[in-house]
């Protein structure tokens, strides 16, 4: 289950070597989503002395520098105990910090970092680090700094959605309110859109796609409330990843040219079992698939089963090329026209294609019944729609990261 992030905005991104620690779905970049908010960048230099040394008063310069600094020092003892006291005396200087008067910039810089930090500790086994953690954002939420209570009330509702797994239903619905209020409440960040894609992700991987669907549509309605000429890509996105979730029971339209210039229409495959793959050449976990694909292709196409290759190639003859000497025998489409090659397929955009491969398996009723259709659970759902294949095919491989 995926991760929630942890905020760009710390001003000690250097966190990581303080404590020492380390998607497989690799994915297309999308570009970041705008934002209102000038990030917290602290000077790259720390002051003499004691690092521990709390500066006298709230120069913003001089803190961001000091909290910089902090951020870089090491345990005197080492294990995890040793890591532990230190992370907890970071954690108090934190505290004292945030006595102060601090510009609102700063304000955010050190909430974001003593947050963090509380996360880690928790990870690291701290038994008061959750509990500590949770009064924390309590009082982030009260702050008289609107942008420090926003903070809280991000942190709020992310623990909620890391906690989606144990929610029943009619809590999940509630969220999804919850996250598109938040939204509409506050300044156009990509916090809020990752949190947005981060709940429909995790919904759809708990096997609550229509809900997910209807989240994405929700949080594109929010985010076009913003009236944010900027967000038009992400509203789009979310849309079409919406309308891929929502296929679970329904028909997929696939309406395209083959890479040889012909017309093509997946109705003229109803009645048989169909893979949709989305897949390029130049995406290595997609050539890995393509063997056990091309097994379950000989052990089950005389029994109806057909693969619609959507190549997000960039150009033809690269994809010709590869066709031929690999002989592939199944269909590819593949858009030519001015801006719709690679990741701008007119189908990929489509249903929100943000990473490959991506198979979607059609059941011969034309409607949609994996979106997710890799490695054994491809042969799983072909076992069940067409019993045993003529040829038995290897077993597959752990599903390979996406590109």
């Amino acid at each position: 289950m995926r991760s929630l992030w942890l905020s760009r905005r710390v001003a000690p991104a250097a966190l990581a070597a303080l404590v020492s620690v380390g998607n497989l779905h690799a994915q297309e970049k999308a570009p970041p989503a705008p934002t209102d908010q000038s990030p917290a960048t602290a000077p790259a230099a720390t002051p003499a002395g004691d690092p521990f040394q709390i500066p006298q008063g709230n120069d913003p310069k001089v803190i961001q520098q000091f909290l910089a600094g902090l951020s870089k020092t090491q345990p005197e003892n080492g294990g995890l105990p040793g890591r532990r006291a230190h992370l907890r005396k970071v954690e108090g200087i934190l505290k004292q910090v945030q006595e102060k008067e601090l510009d609102e910039q700063t304000a955010v810089m050190a909430s974001d970092f003593r947050f963090q930090l509380l996360q880690v500790l928790e990870r690291f086994g701290d038994e008061t680090a959750a509990a500590d953690r949770q009064k924390f954002v309590e009082t982030l939420t009260k702050s008289k700094n609107p942008k420090v209570a926003d903070r809280g009330t991000m942190y709020s509702i992310a623990g909620r959605i890391s906690g989606i797994g144990e929610m029943k239903t009619d809590a999940r619905k509630k969220l999804v309110d919850d996250v598109a209020a938040y939204i509409r409440a506050g300044d156009v960040s990509q916090e809020r859109v990752e949190m947005a894609q981060a709940t429909a992700e995790l919904l759809s991987q708990l096997g609550e796609t229509e809900l997910a669907s209807k989240a994405l549509e929700t949080f594109a309605t929010a985010l076009e409330s913003k009236k944010d000429e900027r967000l038009g890509d992400t509203v789009e996105r979310m849309r079409g990843t919406g309308r891929r979730y929502g296929l679970v029971g329904k028909p997929m339209e696939v309406k395209g040219k083959t890479v040889d210039g012909k017309d093509f229409n997946l109705e003229s495959l109803k009645g048989k079992v169909v893979l949709v793959d989305f897949w390029a050449t130049w995406c290595g976990p997609c050539i890995e698939e393509m063997p056990h694909v091309d097994q379950l292709y000989k052990g089950y196409h005389s029994k109806g089963f057909e693969v619609v290759g959507i190549s997000l190639d960039d150009k033809k003859e690269v994809l010709q090329e590869f066709l031929s000497a690999n002989k592939v025998p199944w269909v590819q489409l593949f858009s030519d026209t001015d801006g719709t090659t690679g990741w701008s397929n007119p189908i990929a955009k489509h249903y929100g294609i943000s990473g490959i491969p991506t198979a979607i398996l059609i059941g011969k009723d034309g409607n949609v019944v994996s979106l997710d259709a890799r490695a054994g659970e491809l042969t799983k759902q072909l076992e069940k729609l067409l019993g045993p294949p003529d040829v038995k095919a290897e077993e597959p491989k752990e599903d390979a990261p996406k590109k």
